[in-house]
């Protein structure tokens, strides 16, 4: 009897440690991020100020990089578009960007992303360390992840993107653009292909109807757009 009760105690006291430990290392972790110089945490600690928001995928972030972009227009520009990220997920980051920052001068909507699965939540699941919608969308779309993160909040922090943010502590992300040369062959071919049409999501569909509701309801500048692409 003696052995198991003993036997329990340190089980309990274990646990306790581990997740003491658990939000203790978190903690700290959370606070370096702060300092980072990525675009997502200058959202969220309010770096920005109200000037050009851009949404969307992969081909948003590439297309309109923010320092040329901000030179052009003479206001502030945040791109926050990321590979993998749904038109859900934009939604998201607009209403943060209000709640943050302020009512954007142009908001840039990158439409492909109607294609992207809605339940990809990707390395974004990471800034659902600052914002609850971003939270609530990994609760919705991928329920054993978030109540994992719950429980032992360093696994929230077990992604790819954890890292380029700490990176970016020490030194400022790269110019997102990608420079290639289209071969002579390819545009050839371009020329007779036909266009293909994007995969829509309903999921996605309703939040960009959202989003236009709620752009247009608040007099925010809105252009939906498909950029070109290889």
């Amino acid at each position: 009897m003696r052995d198991a009760t003993k036997a329990i105690l340190i089980t309990v006291a274990f646990l306790c440690a581990l997740i003491a430990g658990d939000r203790v290392i978190s903690w700290g972790l959370r606070t370096a991020m702060s300092y980072s110089q990525n675009r997502f945490v200058d959202l969220y600690q309010g770096r920005f100020t109200p000037g050009v928001l851009v949404l969307g995928n992969s081909r948003s972030d590439r297309h309109f990089p923010a320092p040329q972009v901000a030179e052009i227009s003479g206001v502030d520009v945040a791109n926050l578009g990321l590979g993998g990220e749904s038109t859900m997920l934009s939604e998201a980051l607009l209403y943060d960007y209000v709640d943050r920052v302020g009512k954007p001068q142009l908001l840039i909507v990158e439409a492909s992303n109607l294609s992207v699965a809605p339940d990809n939540m990707g390395d974004m699941r990471l800034f659902g360390t600052y914002s609850e919608r971003i939270r609530e969308l990994t609760r919705q779309w991928k329920p054993k992840l978030y109540y994992t993160s719950a429980l032992f909040n360093l696994f929230q922090l077990n992604n790819e993107m954890f890292f380029r943010v700490m990176l970016a502590i020490v030194r400022k992300e790269r110019d997102r653009r990608h420079f290639a040369v289209i071969p002579d062959v390819m545009v050839e071919r371009l020329r007779t292909e036909k266009a293909r049409p994007i995969d829509l999501r309903e999921a996605n569909r309703n939040a960009l109807l959202r989003i236009l509701k709620y752009t247009e309801e608040r007099d925010i500048p809105t252009r939906v757009i498909v950029t070109p692409y290889l």
